[in-house]
């Protein structure tokens, strides 16, 4: 991320892969559609050495249970839970597949898994303006499933790595208004903000702090269902929010940083949180925000903050 040089770390080629996720130098796991159907087949793949002389790793490869239809990875990497078609439902078991056991069962499909902490999972119910959404913690170790949040239009949410907030937006007057749920209490407070809990990622380093993305206009429209279809893209301000203090302060302004609209999908923050990756969803390119010295950046309060942007396009590489 410092020099943006890419360098390969296996000669396998592996087509059709849509998502994919890193769980170390070593792993991953990668899903696509099987053939031409609309089954969604998942891999895990393990690089290593074939002989003692290779200089290039291979990419050894395991199908897993075929049609996972969402999958959420546990905080340490070594776990993942899975919405599969049958009975049961939901199962729980290693990254490779093996010790499945059964963790959720339910006659309702349509669920979007999280694993913010190494005892909860959420459930959230697969949000749209016109259906009332639903939140449920599912404990990993008793199975208990405990209701969180409901009855709210076009819910999507964001559970803290501490497990005592969630941040959440919400269908109302057509655009989303964002909130943060104190899960010890049940209190919840407006952070007036019009985006969506998906456009943020928490802070690991500061338990109260989150960074959204958050759009400079939104048209009236039904949400999230409108952005979701593609009918509506954004363009995007980054803010550092306080959920506690209800402070808050403007990182970047990325249309001006990139010289275009970014509407942000997918952002997360390195380990030091001194570099945010996120896509562009009008063309899903990958774009860095990341801290150096003597660069200004705009912010609503007196601050020492100092911002770069880098990205790479369709086919340019970008510095700004």
């Amino acid at each position: 991320t410092s020099t943006l040089e890419n360098t390969k770390v296996s000669n396998t080629t592996v087509p059709k892969v849509y998502e994919a996720t890193i769980l170390s130098r070593e792993t991953t796991i990668m899903r696509g559609l099987y053939n031409k159907t609309d089954i969604i087949e998942t891999k895990f793949g393990r690089q290593t050495l074939l002989t003692p002389t290779s200089t290039e790793k291979t990419l050894i490869t395991k199908n897993l249970t075929q049609d996972m239809r969402q999958i959420a990875i546990s905080p340490n990497k070594s776990k993942i839970f899975y919405i599969q078609n049958k009975a049961p439902l939901g199962i729980i078991s290693n990254v490779d597949g093996t010790s499945p056991v059964t963790a959720f069962e339910s006659a309702f499909r349509e669920w979007l898994p999280a694993w913010p902490t190494e005892r909860t999972i959420t459930l959230t119910t697969k949000p749209s303006a016109f259906v009332p959404g639903f939140m449920y913690t599912l404990n990993t170790s008793t199975r208990a499933l405990q209701k969180v949040i409901g009855e709210i239009n076009g819910l999507t949410t964001l559970m803290s790595p501490d497990g005592l907030k969630v941040l959440y937006s919400q269908s109302a007057e057509g655009s989303p208004n964002l909130y943060i749920l104190n899960t010890r209490d049940g209190s919840i407070r407006n952070l007036f903000f019009r985006t969506f809990s998906e456009k943020c990622v928490w802070s690991k380093k500061e338990v109260d702090i989150v960074f959204c993305a958050v759009p400079q206009d939104i048209a009236f429209g039904d949400y999230p269902d409108a952005w979701y279809q593609g009918l509506i893209f954004f363009t995007d301000d980054i803010w550092k929010i306080n959920t506690k203090t209800g402070e808050t302060k403007l990182i970047a302004k990325l249309n001006e940083l990139s010289d275009q609209a970014i509407d942000v999908v997918n952002p997360t923050l390195n380990a030091n949180e001194t570099f945010m990756v996120f896509n562009n969803n009008i063309d899903l390119s990958l774009w860095g925000l990341k801290t150096v010295k003597d660069i200004p950046v705009a912010t609503t309060t007196a601050s020492t903050t100092k911002t770069a942007f880098v990205g790479t396009g369709p086919s340019t590489l970008k510095t700004r």
